[in-house]
């Protein structure tokens, strides 16, 4: 991550990615899957949030994630759409617009599943030198 961010723009508004964070985490050792999470501190005009994405895996999809898909979730990614939001019929009905959150997702989610290859290609040895 550059020292200031990285500067994404949605719905003509510009984002500063300002941290992330992962987690790789099995909730239950007997589970199929795990879930893989990217948080992102995110600055939007004199705003902050810390945003999460997530996807599932199971065994067969770890295998083969080319296809894998990161989705936001959680009540700060909701206000952080609402804030994004240009239409203002969505924000009289304090909905937000799913073509915002299409692009949220497109644009931050390949930001997380880039993470994520990251991790996945990484060697635990690195960590001993």
């Amino acid at each position: 991550m550059p020292k200031n961010g990285r500067v994404v723009e949605i719905n003509g508004i510009e984002i500063v990615i300002k941290d992330a964070n992962w987690t790789d985490s099995l909730d239950d050792e007997n589970s199929d899957s795990k879930i893989f999470s990217v948080s992102f501190q995110v600055h939007l005009t004199d705003k902050q949030f810390w945003i999460q994405f997530d996807t599932t895996l199971n065994d067969d999809k770890q295998k083969s994630h080319a296809g894998m898909r990161f989705k936001g979730v959680g009540a700060a990614y909701d206000e952080f759409i609402k804030a994004l939001e240009t239409s203002t019929e969505s924000l009289v009905k304090n909905q937000h617009a799913k073509e915002t959150e299409a692009l949220v997702n497109d644009k931050l989610g390949k930001i997380a599943k880039s993470i994520y290859d990251d991790v996945q290609s990484h060697s635990p040895d690195q960590d001993e030198d």
